[in-house]
C-alpha cells in the first residue's frame, strides 16, 4: 500500500525551492518513505484558509483512494491565531504579489496527478475573468504606510475589517474549530492525523487564552494527544529561540536545518501519533 502525506501551514510550512529554505514538510516526506506527496503550505496563511486547503485535497486524495491502494497521512502545522483570512470575489482588491494575491486551493507542491474537474461555475467564472477565493492579511495589519501599498483599497479593506470587526476572542474559536474539523475528518475517513503550532497558538505576546475564560470550554473539542509540542505548548518558532537554532536573516523563519533538528527530536512521538516504524 502507498503512503501519501498531506501537509498544511504557512511559511513555516511551504515547499520553498531553495535548500537552506526547506522546511520541515521536504524532510517528514524523505525521512519517512512516502511514495506521494501534497504541501498545501503557503506563507502568510491564517488558519482558515489552511483548513480550506487541507479539505479540498483530502477529498481529492480520498477520490483517489477509489481506484489505488493508499494510506493518506495528514500532517499540519497551524499558524497565528490572528491572521484572519478574508475571502473575497472583488478582484478590486487583488495584488500582484506574494502575500496580497488572491488564493484558494492551488498553488501547490505534489508529485500526484490529479484528474482536472472543472465545475461548469468555475468555467464561467474564468470566462467572464472573475477571480475568488481568500486574502492573507498576514496578521494584524501594520500601522506603518508600507503595508500592503501595491492596493490602497485592498490596504483599506483588511485594516477597516481589524479595526472594526476583528477580536482576539473570535479568532481563537475559530482556530479551535478548524483544529476539530481537520479531526474529525481525519477520524472519518481513517487518516493519520499529524498536528503542530508554528508558536505557541494560545499563549504569545499577542493572544493570551487565559483572558477569556469562557472559551476554556472549546480546548475540549480537540484531540490534543494529536499534536507534538515543545516544553509546555510551544511551537516551532520557540523551540528555534529557545535552542539559539539558525533562522533566515530576519531572526523568525526557522532555516532549513532548523526544520531537520525539530523533526529528528520527536521521532519518537511522530511515529507513536502515526503508527510507524
Amino acid at each position: 500500500m502507498k503512503k501519501i502525506l498531506l501537509t498544511g501551514g504557512c511559511s513555516f510550512s511551504a515547499p520553498y525551492s531553495e535548500d537552506w529554505k526547506k522546511t520541515w514538510t521536504d524532510y517528514v516526506n524523505k525521512k519517512y518513505n512516502f511514495d506521494g506527496f501534497v504541501h498545501t503550505g503557503l506563507g502568510a496563511s491564517g488558519n482558515e484558509l489552511i483548513t480550506y486547503r487541507l479539505l479540498y485535497y483530502i477529498d481529492k486524495l480520498l477520490e483517489l483512494q477509489k481506484n489505488e491502494e493508499i494510506q493518506i497521512y495528514l500532517a499540519v502545522m497551524w499558524s497565528q491565531v490572528d491572521r484572519i483570512d478574508l475571502f473575497t470575489n472583488n478582484d478590486n482588491l487583488n495584488m500582484d504579489t506574494d502575500n496580497g494575491n488572491i488564493v484558494d486551493f492551488e498553488s501547490i507542491d505534489s508529485n500526484i496527478v490529479f484528474k482536472n474537474e472543472d465545475t461548469f461555475i468555475q468555467k464561467v467564472n474564468s470566462f467572464m475573468g472573475k477571480n475568488s477565493g481568500f486574502i492573507r492579511p498576514g496578521g494584524k495589519p501594520y500601522d506603518e504606510d508600507f503595508y500592503r501599498t501595491d492596493n490602497p483599497k485592498q490596504r483599506k479593506w483588511l485594516v477597516d475589517y481589524y479595526n472594526q470587526h476583528y477580536t482576539d476572542e473570535y479568532a481563537i474559536i475559530q482556530t479551535l474549530k478548524n483544529i476539530s474539523l481537520i479531526q474529525s475528518q481525519c477520524d472519518k475517513h481513517n487518516i493519520k492525523c499529524l498536528m503542530f503550532g508554528m508558536e505557541n497558538l494560545f499563549d504569545n505576546q499577542r493572544i493570551n487564552i487565559d483572558h477569556y475564560p469562557k472559551l476554556k470550554s472549546f480546548l475540549n473539542i480537540v484531540n490534543w494527544d494529536k499534536f507534538i509540542f515543545y516544553e509546555g505548548n510551544n511551537g516551532l518558532y520557540e523551540y528555534t529561540q529557545l535552542n539559539s537554532l539558525d533562522t533566515w536573516e530576519d531572526n523568525f523563519h526557522p532555516h532549513s536545518s532548523t526544520h531537520k533538528h525539530f523533526i529528528d527530536n520527536f521521532d519518537k512521538e511522530i511515529k507513536k501519533i502515526w503508527k510507524i516504524k
